[in-house]
């Protein structure tokens, strides 16, 4: 018989404390890879219910307009949030745009360096 023994644990582990910690920094890694590579599509999913919040608003103010018999004293805060949701909407999906363009920008300069290197050798 060969008695297997292991060394004693001088001080805690300092790469996870448990494995909650550890699915959490997982998700913030996988999240913002996400973000980096596909800007677009995180920014359009931000961006829809704003957008959809603004056209139901706007639907309902001119349904509201068009009813002969509906009779209000103002609708122009249906108009307002509507307003600021569209814009909301487009702001944050004009984000996406300039992350889609920066990440092309990424990727000309990393094969530009490749070039560069490959052509020094």
């Amino acid at each position: 018989d060969v008695k297997i023994t292991t060394n004693p644990s001088v001080r805690p582990s300092r790469l996870f404390r448990s494995n909650s910690q550890y699915v959490i920094k997982s998700i913030k890694t996988i999240f913002s890879l996400f973000i980096f590579h596909e800007p677009v599509k995180f920014f359009l999913v931000c961006a829809v219910p704003f957008f959809t919040i603004g056209l139901i608003l706007w639907t309902r103010y001119l349904l509201l307009t068009m009813d002969p018999f509906y009779v209000s004293a103002s609708n122009l805060p249906s108009v307002i949030v509507g307003g600021v949701c569209f814009l909301f909407s487009f702001a944050i999906y004009s984000m996406g745009i300039l992350g889609e363009l920066l990440k092309k920008n990424r990727l000309l300069i990393e094969e530009a360096i490749y070039f560069q290197r490959k052509n020094q050798k």
